[in-house]
Protein backbone atom coordinates (compact mmCIF):
# COMPACT_ATOMS: atom_id res chain seq x y z
CA UNK A 1 0.00 0.00 0.00
CA UNK A 2 2.82 2.40 0.89
CA UNK A 3 4.54 1.66 -2.42
CA UNK A 4 1.33 2.41 -4.32
CA UNK A 5 0.81 5.70 -2.45
CA UNK A 6 4.44 6.69 -3.05
CA UNK A 7 4.06 5.82 -6.74
CA UNK A 8 0.91 7.99 -7.00
CA UNK A 9 2.65 10.90 -5.27
CA UNK A 10 5.59 10.65 -7.70
CA UNK A 11 3.21 10.57 -10.69
CA UNK A 12 1.33 13.57 -9.28
CA UNK A 13 4.56 15.54 -8.78
CA UNK A 14 5.69 14.74 -12.32
CA UNK A 15 2.34 15.94 -13.66
CA UNK A 16 2.62 19.18 -11.62
CA UNK A 17 6.13 19.81 -12.95
CA UNK A 18 4.95 19.28 -16.54
CA UNK A 19 2.00 21.62 -15.98
CA UNK A 20 4.23 24.30 -14.42
CA UNK A 21 6.78 23.97 -17.21
CA UNK A 22 4.13 24.52 -19.86
CA UNK A 23 3.00 27.74 -18.11
CA UNK A 24 6.42 29.35 -18.46
CA UNK A 25 6.75 33.05 -19.05
CA UNK A 26 6.66 34.39 -22.61
CA UNK A 27 8.61 37.61 -23.25
CA UNK A 28 6.70 40.68 -24.39
CA UNK A 29 6.55 41.24 -28.15
CA UNK A 30 5.08 44.18 -30.02
CA UNK A 31 3.73 44.71 -33.53
CA UNK A 32 5.11 42.03 -35.82
CA UNK A 33 7.72 40.59 -33.48
CA UNK A 34 9.83 43.33 -31.89
CA UNK A 35 11.13 42.05 -28.54
CA UNK A 36 13.30 43.39 -25.72
CA UNK A 37 16.99 42.82 -26.36
CA UNK A 38 16.49 42.56 -30.12
CA UNK A 39 19.74 43.63 -31.86
CA UNK A 40 19.62 46.75 -34.02
CA UNK A 41 20.28 44.77 -37.20
CA UNK A 42 17.23 42.58 -36.54
CA UNK A 43 15.13 45.67 -35.74
CA UNK A 44 16.02 47.16 -39.13
CA UNK A 45 15.31 43.88 -40.98
CA UNK A 46 11.92 43.49 -39.26
CA UNK A 47 11.04 47.12 -39.99
CA UNK A 48 11.85 46.56 -43.68
CA UNK A 49 9.74 43.39 -43.72
CA UNK A 50 6.91 45.36 -42.09
CA UNK A 51 7.13 47.93 -44.89
CA UNK A 52 8.44 50.72 -42.65
CA UNK A 53 11.09 53.06 -43.75
CA UNK A 54 13.31 54.71 -44.28
CA UNK A 55 14.98 54.97 -40.90
CA UNK A 56 14.87 58.72 -40.22
CA UNK A 57 16.98 58.74 -37.04
CA UNK A 58 20.24 60.61 -36.76
CA UNK A 59 21.87 58.79 -33.83
CA UNK A 60 23.10 55.26 -33.38
CA UNK A 61 20.86 54.41 -30.39
CA UNK A 62 17.52 55.45 -31.93
CA UNK A 63 15.72 53.99 -34.93
CA UNK A 64 12.89 56.22 -36.17
CA UNK A 65 10.11 55.68 -38.69
CA UNK A 66 7.43 58.12 -39.84
CA UNK A 67 3.87 57.32 -40.94
CA UNK A 68 3.62 54.09 -38.94
CA UNK A 69 0.02 52.86 -38.72
CA UNK A 70 -1.29 52.47 -35.15
CA UNK A 71 -5.04 51.89 -35.10
CA UNK A 72 -6.69 54.82 -36.88
CA UNK A 73 -3.57 56.97 -36.60
CA UNK A 74 -0.33 57.51 -38.48
CA UNK A 75 2.49 58.08 -35.97
CA UNK A 76 6.24 58.44 -35.64
CA UNK A 77 7.72 55.30 -34.06
CA UNK A 78 11.01 55.60 -32.18
CA UNK A 79 12.84 52.43 -31.18
CA UNK A 80 15.41 53.16 -28.48
CA UNK A 81 18.46 50.95 -28.03
CA UNK A 82 20.61 50.41 -24.95
CA UNK A 83 24.42 50.68 -24.74
CA UNK A 84 24.86 47.33 -26.49
CA UNK A 85 22.48 48.45 -29.30
CA UNK A 86 19.63 46.19 -28.23
CA UNK A 87 15.98 47.27 -28.14
CA UNK A 88 14.87 48.55 -24.73
CA UNK A 89 11.97 50.94 -25.43
CA UNK A 90 9.47 51.93 -28.11
CA UNK A 91 7.73 55.28 -28.42
CA UNK A 92 4.67 56.09 -30.52
CA UNK A 93 4.44 59.85 -31.06
CA UNK A 94 0.93 60.75 -32.17
CA UNK A 95 0.25 63.80 -34.37
CA UNK A 96 0.46 67.17 -32.63
CA UNK A 97 -2.65 69.31 -32.28
CA UNK A 98 -2.73 73.10 -31.74
CA UNK A 99 -3.30 74.19 -28.14
CA UNK A 100 -6.68 75.74 -28.98
CA UNK A 101 -7.90 72.29 -30.19
CA UNK A 102 -6.92 70.41 -27.03
CA UNK A 103 -10.30 68.65 -27.02
CA UNK A 104 -8.96 66.55 -29.92
CA UNK A 105 -6.00 65.45 -27.81
CA UNK A 106 -8.28 64.62 -24.88
CA UNK A 107 -10.53 62.53 -27.17
CA UNK A 108 -7.45 60.80 -28.63
CA UNK A 109 -6.15 60.09 -25.11
CA UNK A 110 -9.48 58.56 -24.07
CA UNK A 111 -9.66 56.43 -27.24
CA UNK A 112 -6.08 55.20 -26.77
CA UNK A 113 -6.70 54.50 -23.07
CA UNK A 114 -9.65 52.29 -23.98
CA UNK A 115 -7.75 50.53 -26.78
CA UNK A 116 -4.80 49.76 -24.48
CA UNK A 117 -7.15 48.60 -21.70
CA UNK A 118 -8.84 46.26 -24.19
CA UNK A 119 -5.46 44.66 -24.89
CA UNK A 120 -3.67 44.84 -21.49
CA UNK A 121 -6.54 45.05 -18.99
CA UNK A 122 -7.16 47.78 -16.43
CA UNK A 123 -4.42 50.34 -15.92
CA UNK A 124 -2.60 51.04 -12.66
CA UNK A 125 -4.14 53.68 -10.39
CA UNK A 126 -2.44 57.01 -11.08
CA UNK A 127 -3.09 60.41 -9.53
CA UNK A 128 -1.95 62.41 -12.58
CA UNK A 129 -4.80 62.71 -15.14
CA UNK A 130 -2.34 63.15 -18.04
CA UNK A 131 -0.76 59.72 -17.49
CA UNK A 132 -2.01 56.13 -17.65
CA UNK A 133 0.24 53.16 -16.80
CA UNK A 134 0.08 49.41 -17.38
CA UNK A 135 2.64 47.07 -15.78
CA UNK A 136 3.34 43.72 -17.39
CA UNK A 137 5.94 41.16 -16.20
CA UNK A 138 8.80 42.76 -18.19
CA UNK A 139 7.19 45.85 -19.71
CA UNK A 140 5.91 49.19 -18.48
CA UNK A 141 3.45 50.91 -20.80
CA UNK A 142 2.74 54.61 -20.37
CA UNK A 143 0.20 56.70 -22.23
CA UNK A 144 0.73 60.43 -21.76
CA UNK A 145 -0.73 63.61 -23.17
CA UNK A 146 0.85 67.01 -23.05
CA UNK A 147 2.98 69.53 -24.92
CA UNK A 148 4.93 68.50 -28.00
CA UNK A 149 8.58 68.62 -27.00
CA UNK A 150 10.29 71.56 -28.68
CA UNK A 151 7.16 73.01 -30.33
CA UNK A 152 5.26 75.74 -28.50
CA UNK A 153 1.49 75.72 -28.68
CA UNK A 154 1.12 72.06 -29.72
CA UNK A 155 -0.13 69.06 -27.72
CA UNK A 156 0.07 65.34 -28.41
CA UNK A 157 -0.30 61.82 -27.02
CA UNK A 158 2.66 59.45 -26.61
CA UNK A 159 2.63 55.72 -25.88
CA UNK A 160 5.86 54.38 -24.37
CA UNK A 161 6.69 50.69 -24.10
CA UNK A 162 9.72 50.27 -21.83
CA UNK A 163 11.65 47.15 -20.87
CA UNK A 164 11.14 46.92 -17.12
CA UNK A 165 12.57 44.11 -15.04
CA UNK A 166 11.30 44.17 -11.45
CA UNK A 167 13.95 44.49 -8.75
CA UNK A 168 14.22 41.26 -6.80
CA UNK A 169 14.79 41.01 -3.01
CA UNK A 170 13.88 44.63 -2.36
CA UNK A 171 16.86 45.83 -4.40
CA UNK A 172 19.48 44.45 -1.96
Amino acid sequence: MKKTALFLVIILLCFCNITMASATYTPFTLRNGYYWGMPKEEVLVLAREEGLGPNTSKGEKVVSFDNVPVGDFSVRMLLSLDESLQLDSIYYLFPGVPEDQRDQVIAMFEKLTQALADVYGPSEPVIIPLLTIWKLPDTRIELTRGPVWGIDGMRQCVITYKFDVPVRNGGF
